[in-house]
């Protein structure tokens, strides 16, 4: 069972990261490309590093896991809430040179 779930975890983090640098690229382009990249990181790292500990304690304080994985799925359903409520943004204005 656990050989299965590192199996199948890898293959949703192999699938995830291209499909999240291509959007982010489709998205805004290469002017903020960097910017975002590293705020978008920035904020996995935290929750990667704070997701562990909260639900620690939450497992030490009622005794079970069943309020950490709840947090985890109402997290979950949160952001693909929002990622389907996301609009792509205006294009940047295009800037004509006249060459005479």
């Amino acid at each position: 069972m656990v050989v299965a779930f590192a199996v199948l975890h890898g293959l949703g983090w192999v699938v995830r990261g291209p499909l999240m640098v291509a959007l982010r690229a489709d998205y805004f382009g290469a002017t903020s490309f960097g910017t975002i990249m590293g705020l978008s990181s920035l904020i996995v790292m935290l929750g990667m590093m704070v997701g562990p500990v909260v639900a620690g304690l939450m497992a030490d304080l009622s005794g079970n896991h069943v309020a950490g994985f709840a947090m985890l799925a109402c997290g979950s359903l949160l952001g693909a809430f929002l990622f389907a409520a996301a609009t792509r943004p205006p294009p940047p204005a295009r800037h004509s040179s006249s060459h005479a």
